[in-house]
């Protein structure tokens, strides 16, 4: 087995990793971006791309892109969540679900384990 198909299986491994691991927050980006670039070094010059080299591109490719895209969709909903009209919102519905409102519940959490920096943020 020469070091290309090491490649295209390494890639096609990753590419798969990368796919089991969308329930977390953080694994999938890296890995689909290890399984796009071995698949690159596994590609020669005038060679089509081997079974393998393709599968590791298609998963990691949609791995990266969903993992991209729950990024994104974090950061703004985080942003959008300072608006005060978002948040009166937010509160609302939080109190219809659970009898409280997410600032109540904020404040909540500070007296159980203290204020710190990542609650500050959103109050």
């Amino acid at each position: 087995m020469d070091n290309t198909n090491k490649f295209a299986t390494a890639a096609m491994i990753l590419g798969i990793c990368s796919l089991i691991f969308l329930c977390t927050f953080f694994l999938p980006l890296p890995l689909g971006a290890l399984g796009i670039l071995f698949v690159i070094l596994s590609h020669r010059r005038g060679r089509s791309f081997s079974t393998p080299a393709v599968t590791g591109l298609i998963t990691s490719l949609i791995s990266v892109i969903c993992s991209a895209m729950v990024l994104i969709m974090t950061f703004f909903s985080g942003i959008l969540m300072l608006k005060p009209e978002n948040r009166e919102s937010l509160n609302h519905l939080y109190e219809q679900q659970y009898g409280i409102s997410f600032d109540e519940y904020l404040d909540s959490l500070e007296e159980q384990f203290g204020s710190n920096d990542f609650l500050d943020y959103f109050k």
